[in-house]
């Protein structure tokens, strides 16, 4: 059923949309590149689902700011969230359409008019290439881009989508997967993609200075004594699960130890994660539990933390800031990342893209007793090696420059680019 809704929308959507509003496109953007200066040559729609604060989203947040940095042209449409304020001190056009609803689900009975929205926007801002990073809205936009004859660009963030969309990926310009894993799993389906990793302002993330982090820890009513962990993630599915084993690892150490535990995140299941906290703290008879929701602002939690957990895009921000990582991912458990885990940790996306072992609460808190019992000389020799491994590997700089050697040919190839220049 919902497969014969989405094609009778398609066919809508190719027959209702405005004759005007699509009318040589390709010829009035060829007209542009005459003229425009070199700051103007890349032209770039990105389109997520929502604004909401996830790893996919602060992605495309810090890419955009590096694309800018490089006097790129750059859009963002997605619905309101709590990030819609960071993509607008960008200083970019950011446009709200209402992709999904209120309960994440797609927002179908709009399809046309998000299509139609788009291609106002393509035509408006001059857009020449329009990149996608999420369903349902990357379906819409691969819709208003063939409306305007303009290139398509996707990027797969991990092992979720289904096989109708795959097909889908099959006849767009170009595809982008964030890790080997994802790479591989796309080639299994016919699909050829280029590698390039999530990237990080590295500026962005380190730690603060001790004295700031007694102050932060202060405003929590957690002592400079705390053994403090942090679990960040989306609590959504899976993650919300390895939630639920965090907490009950963190409840065994705490009757034991002054160990204090951040839940940073929000989701469709935020609820039943709350819900397990306070049967599990009434268990424990000890308030160790602190939830903090969604925030902005990461590196504040990262920096009071003796050890993180998490998968993706929290891991490498956890690495930057110098923190002992265990990594647990929607797909498997790395546990304690140690140099001689750095290359199985990029090719499954910290487990979320896949590993051998699945996670339990006997696991995490294995390693979570391994990283109590490091020694200062110990830590420090973890914490600066995964700080240079994502100076190495993950600098937001070097993956923007992969991404745009992906556009280039691109526009180059569809006759959208006179010169390209990327300072």
């Amino acid at each position: 059923m919902l497969n014969k809704k989405r094609k009778m929308m398609d066919k809508l959507s190719r027959s209702k949309l405005s004759k005007k509003e699509t009318k040589n496109p390709k010829k009035d953007l060829l007209r542009l590149s005459i003229n425009r200066d070199s700051t103007e040559q890349l032209r770039i729609l990105m389109v997520i689902d929502q604004f909401n604060v996830g790893g996919t989203e602060t992605h495309v947040l810090s890419t955009a700011r590096e694309l800018l940095k490089r006097r790129a042209k750059v859009v963002v449409a997605a619905k309101r969230g709590k990030l819609l304020e960071p993509f607008l001190g960008l200083g970019c056009s950011v446009y709200e359409i209402d992709f999904v609803l209120d309960n994440y689900e797609p927002n179908w009975d709009q399809y046309i008019d998000h299509v139609n929205k788009l291609i106002h926007i393509i035509q408006s801002e001059k857009i020449n290439i329009v990149h996608g990073h999420q369903t349902p809205s990357g379906r819409i936009a691969k819709v208003a881009a063939e409306q305007m004859d303009i290139p398509f660009v996707f990027t797969v963030h991990g092992m979720y989508y289904e096989d109708q969309f795959l097909n889908m990926l099959k006849n767009i310009s170009s595809v982008i997967s964030v890790s080997p894993a994802v790479q591989r799993m796309l080639l299994l389906n016919g699909i050829e993609s280029t590698v390039i990793p999530n990237g990080i302002d590295l500026m962005a993330y380190d730690a603060y200075p001790s004295f700031f982090q007694n102050d932060i820890r202060a405003s929590l009513g957690i002592s400079d004594q705390s053994f403090v962990v942090t679990y960040a993630a989306r609590l959504a599915w899976e993650k919300a699960d390895i939630c639920k084993d965090v907490i009950k690892a963190c409840s065994e150490l705490a009757m034991s130890s002054d160990l204090r535990l951040l839940i940073v995140g929000g989701g469709i299941h935020r609820n039943k994660v709350e819900a397990d906290i306070d049967r599990i703290q009434r268990y424990v008879k000890k308030p160790f539990v602190h939830f903090i929701g969604e925030v902005v602002n990461m590196r504040s939690f990262y920096s009071i933390s003796n050890c993180v957990i998490g998968t993706g895009r929290v891991g490498m921000e956890a690495l930057a800031c110098r923190r002992p990582l265990i990594s647990v991912g929607s797909k498997g458990f790395i546990g304690l990342v140690k140099p001689e885990h750095f290359d199985r940790t990029w090719d499954s996306w910290f487990g979320d893209h896949g590993e051998a072992e699945i996670s339990s609460q006997e696991t995490i808190m294995k390693d979570l007793k391994l990283v109590m019992s490091l020694s200062s000389d110990q830590t420090n020799n973890y914490v600066w090696n995964g700080r240079r491994y994502v100076e190495m590997k993950f600098n937001i700089v070097n993956t923007t420059t992969k991404l745009i050697d992906v556009y280039k040919p691109i526009l180059e190839k569809n006759d959208m680019l006179d010169r390209f220049n990327t300072y």
